[in-house]
């Protein structure tokens, strides 16, 4: 027979609702009912375990793979992960490198695994799911040092005798390792400069918005552009990339065919795979300098869905190094601007619109959030937002007053796992956190019980959204028996009541009743719940 115990302490509820912040050092630091309810999935960059944790930390389910994280994680819709790996190291060996796609199902059992790295194109950092079930990848290619000079590069700006541009593929998996590239497209194809006349495209540079500049040099790296983020519109049928290193996104076609992605006609746009939108850096295309830059590093570019709020905008996390007022990050909501037709439209100065960010979170004080790389964030159901300050694996979701509502610090670093009281120092960037709602179709059928959190030696005591801002004990009020089996009984007599409610630690109301003296928990499971008896609550354990 299964013993649930119950321990509990009368609280008395004054004033609006408030939940308690915790003297934990790693997991869940702050947890809130004004959090989005769900399942927070995120890996430490290069480990091999990938983590489905709930609001309290506790993890949920964790798939275990051979290869480190290189870099992003995804749930499927039939409850799988697909996750990008990290495999030895190759000729590109760049930040992000990557090199393999895997995919897990719910169990934890691999069904595909994909390697696209060798000395002439390497995988990294991210992936793109489409609704056919193929896969959007982005991925180095070498172009050598004289092919370069060929293609009108500067001399000067090749440090590393080599450039890597990027390149997208659409991969449709096959059987267990294999996969077909249906569609590509390739920024080498999209190119101007006004290096050297007697070399391919040639021309002015401030007239073609539309192509790459060449010679735009910011880091004389091999490593170009540093693409570190894609995301996919199935409603437009455009693709949105994030190049780190130019400081700015760009927006394609992708409804193009492959030989028209390497043109500039075709498409549902009729502009082939030319850019179709850029945001972030106009000096990338010899419009302005330093000071008319609005990104500074960026990752994680994605439109925002149409159902949450903000739909159809672009959110990007922006990292902020060199900001001329001090290096701090934001995160930004830009509304591009588009004519009848969906076409983008380029402003009076011939620059991509808008001015500035439609809306943008900073801190209270900048620089207390701040992360140079990775990093990422993720506009939520209930309207909030879910932040990943990788650097520092830092989680934490801000409400619509930009108030912390769940704050979380992974305990994974390169050296082991944390214990509770550890201070977290070292090496322990998270490349991005996604929150999936319980009622996600990934879920249905699945066993969501949580066990330990991560860290060692955990404390959830304080993680729990007890929902009061004063104490008071109250000789009248008991809960019985404890440990209790089936039915628990409710002995009150000096406060008047008028309903009962049973809490998970989630703050999900698992139980609600006009006020009776006896309550059925036998369907319960096992675990940390609240009671809230009128309009106090009492913070029970059950096991």
């Amino acid at each position: 027979m299964k013993i649930k115990k119950i321990f509990f302490v009368l609280t008395f509820l004054v004033g609006s609702v408030l939940s308690l912040k915790s003297q934990n050092t790693v997991g869940t630091i702050f947890n809130s009912l004004d959090a989005q309810d769900g399942y927070t999935l995120f890996a430490y960059t290069g480990d091999t375990i990938t983590y489905l944790i709930d609001n309290c930390g506790q993890v949920v389910n964790q798939w275990n793979s051979e290869y480190g994280a290189g870099n992003s994680v995804y749930l499927l819709d039939d409850g799988g992960l697909i996750r990008c790996g990290k495999t030895p190291v190759t000729f590109f060996n760049a930040g992000g490198r990557g090199g393999l796609l895997e995919i897990f199902d719910w169990q934890g059992n691999l069904n595909w695994q994909f390697f696209y790295s060798d000395t002439l194109q390497s995988l990294h950092h991210d992936v793109a799911l489409l609704p056919n079930g193929n896969i959007l990848a982005i991925a180095f290619e070498l172009k050598t040092k004289q092919e370069s000079i060929d293609a009108g590069r500067d001399t000067s700006l090749l440090a590393e005798n080599a450039l890597w541009p990027e390149k997208i593929i659409e991969i449709k998996p096959i059987g267990f390792d294999s996969a077909e590239i249906v569609w590509e497209w390739h920024m080498w194809d999209h190119l101007i400069q006004d290096y050297d006349n007697t070399k391919p495209n040639f021309g002015v540079v401030e007239e073609h918005p539309e192509l790459f500049n060449l010679n735009y040099a910011p880091k004389n790296k091999a490593d170009w552009a540093h693409a570190n983020a894609i995301d996919y519109n199935a409603d437009l049928d455009q693709i949105i990339l994030s190049l780190n290193f130019f400081n700015e996104f760009i927006i394609i076609d992708h409804s193009t065919s492959t030989l028209e992605a390497a043109s500039s006609s075709g498409g549902l746009m009729g502009k082939g795979g030319d850019i179709l939108y850029r945001y972030g850096n106009p000096e990338s295309y010899n419009h302005g300098d330093s000071l008319d830059r609005i990104n500074y590093s960026n990752h994680n570019v994605q439109w925002i869905a149409d159902s949450l709020v903000d739909g159809g905008k672009i959110m990007i996390y922006n990292n902020g190094n060199g900001r001329p007022a001090g290096n701090y990050s934001s995160i930004d909501i830009i509304d591009p601007l588009t004519d009848a037709f969906g076409n983008y439209i380029l402003e009076a100065d011939t620059t991509f619109g808008p001015d500035f960010p439609e809306w943008s979170y900073v801190a209270p004080n900048p620089t207390d959030f701040y992360s140079p790389n990775i990093s990422g964030a993720q506009r939520l159901p209930n309207g909030n937002t879910l932040i990943c300050q990788g650097r520092d694996a830092r989680l934490f979701e801000i409400d619509t007053n930009e108030d912390i509502v769940w704050e979380y610090w992974s305990p994974v670093t390169n050296g082991g796992i944390l214990s509770q009281g550890d201070i977290p120092i070292g090496n322990r960037n998270v490349f991005r956190a996604l929150r999936y709602e319980p009622s996600y179709l990934a879920f249905s059928g699945k066993d969501l019980t949580p066990g330990l959190p991560i860290e060692l030696n955990p404390d959830l005591t304080d993680c729990l959204t007890t929902g009061v801002k004063d104490f008071k004990e109250f000789d009248s009020f008991n809960l019985s028996p404890n440990p209790v089996n089936d039915v628990l009984r409710i002995e009150i007599n000096q406060l008047d009541v008028d309903f009962v409610r049973i809490y998970d630690i989630s703050g999900q109301l698992v139980y609600e009743s006009s006020f009776v003296a006896q309550i059925d928990i036998s369907n319960l499971k096992s675990g940390l719940y609240f009671v809230s008896i009128g309009q106090n609550t009492r913070k029970i354990i059950k096991r």
